[in-house]
C-alpha cells in the first residue's frame, strides 16, 4: 500500500494557504498546520480531515528558523511544505529555508510575486525593487539549499482579494449618505486579478505531485483597470461606483497607510507600480497573460477564474 504523501503548511490561515491544505487533503495527503498560535479557532473546513479528524498543528514562526527545524521535526518530518515570504529577518528568510532543509524537506512550494519577470535574473534586482529584491532572496536560497528540482516558486499577479484593501471606501460610497463615488491611487492601473484559490489550488497540487520545478507565473485570464475591478464590486453590490484617481502622493501614501496598513516604503513601491501600469507600463503582453493564466489549468486541473465570478462569491466581505 503507498503511503500517503506527508506535507505541512505554514500560515494555513491564508487565503492562498487554506486552499492549499484543502486541495492536499483531497488528494489523500497527510497535512500539519505550522502556526505561530496553534491554539488559534479554526474553520471545521481547515481544522479537520475529511474523515472529521482534527489536523496536527504545530508552533512555527517563520522569522525564528530554530522554531521552524522543531516544527518540521515535530510534525515527523514532512517531505513537502508551503512557505511565504514574511519580513523580520536579516538574510531574507535563508536561513529559515536552510532550516526547512536540515529538517528533511524535500521540496517546497513558495509563494512568489510576479514583480519577477520570467528569466529574471534574480541576483540583479536592487534593494530598492521592494518586493521583488525580497522575494529574489528567498528564490535564490531555494535554488542554491534544495537544488532546481527542489522547489516551485509560484508567482501570481495582483490578486482579486487585493480589492478588499478598497472596502472601507466602498462601503462608505455605497452606505446610507454615501455618493457612489470612490477615490482611489492609481485608479487606471492595468491589473490581472487572479484568485487567490486558483493560486491555492495549484499550490496543493504541487505539494502532493511535485509537478513544477522552479519559477511559475500566475496570472488571471483578464486584464482590468483598478477603476474597471471597484465598478464590479460596485456591480456586485447592486450598486453603481464611479472611481476617481487620487492624483497627489500626499493624499496616495496616506491613503495605503490607511486603508493597506503599508509603511512608507512599501506605499512608495506601490504606487509607483501602480501608475507605472496605468501608463501601460510594464504589464504583461497577451501571449504571456494567456501562458501564464494556462499554468493555472496545467498545475492546478482548472481554469483561471474570473474576477466578476468572485466578486458574485464573495461580495458581502466589502460590508463587513
Amino acid at each position: 500500500m503507498t503511503t500517503p504523501p506527508s506535507v505541512i503548511v505554514f500560515g494555513p490561515t491564508g487565503g492562498v494557504a487554506s486552499t492549499a491544505v484543502q486541495v492536499a487533503l483531497t488528494a489523500g495527503a497527510r497535512v500539519t498546520l505550522a502556526m505561530r498560535d496553534p491554539s488559534k479557532p479554526l474553520p471545521a473546513s481547515l481544522a479537520n480531515d475529511p474523515s472529521g479528524t482534527a489536523l496536527p498543528r504545530v508552533k512555527a514562526d517563520l522569522t525564528d528558523p530554530a522554531s521552524v527545524r522543531a516544527a518540521v521535526a515535530e510534525a515527523g518530518s514532512p517531505k513537502a511544505a508551503f512557505l511565504y515570504f514574511i519580513f523580520g529577518t536579516p538574510d531574507r528568510m535563508r536561513s529559515t529555508v536552510q532550516a526547512l532543509r536540515d529538517a528533511g524537506a524535500e521540496y517546497v512550494v513558495f509563494l512568489s510575486t510576479s514583480v519577477l519577470a520570467p528569466g529574471a535574473d534574480l541576483r540583479a534586482v536592487a534593494p530598492a525593487e521592494f518586493v521583488g529584491w525580497h522575494h529574489a532572496g528567498v528564490e535564490i536560497a531555494l535554488e542554491e539549499i534544495f537544488g532546481r528540482d527542489g522547489y516551485a516558486a509560484l508567482r501570481p499577479g495582483y490578486f482579486a482579494s487585493n480589492l478588499l484593501q478598497h472596502k472601507k471606501v466602498v462601503a462608505a460610497a455605497v452606505g446610507k449618505d454615501g455618493d457612489g463615488v470612490v477615490r482611489v491611487p492609481g485608479h487606471e492601473a492595468g491589473l490581472d486579478f487572479v484568485l487567490p484559490e486558483d493560486i491555492g489550488r495549484v499550490a496543493g497540487r504541487l505539494l502532493v505531485r511535485r509537478e513544477a520545478n522552479g519559477p511559475v507565473t500566475l496570472l488571471g485570464p483578464e486584464l482590468l483597470s483598478l477603476a474597471e475591478g471597484l465598478r464590479l464590486v460596485g456591480k456586485a453590490l447592486g450598486k453603481t461606483l464611479v472611481v476617481e484617481d487620487i492624483a497627489s502622493d500626499e493624499d496616495a501614501l496616506s491613503y495605503m497607510a490607511e486603508n493597506i496598513g503599508l509603511p512608507e516604503a512599501g506605499a512608495r513601491y506601490l504606487l509607483a507600480g501602480l501608475r507605472k501600469r496605468a501608463q501601460g507600463l510594464g504589464l504583461p503582453d497577451p501571449k504571456e497573460q494567456e501562458e501564464a493564466a494556462g499554468n493555472i489549468l496545467k498545475y492546478g486541473g482548472q481554469e483561471a477564474g474570473r474576477l466578476q465570478d468572485w466578486l458574485e462569491a464573495n461580495h458581502g466581505k466589502f460590508l463587513e
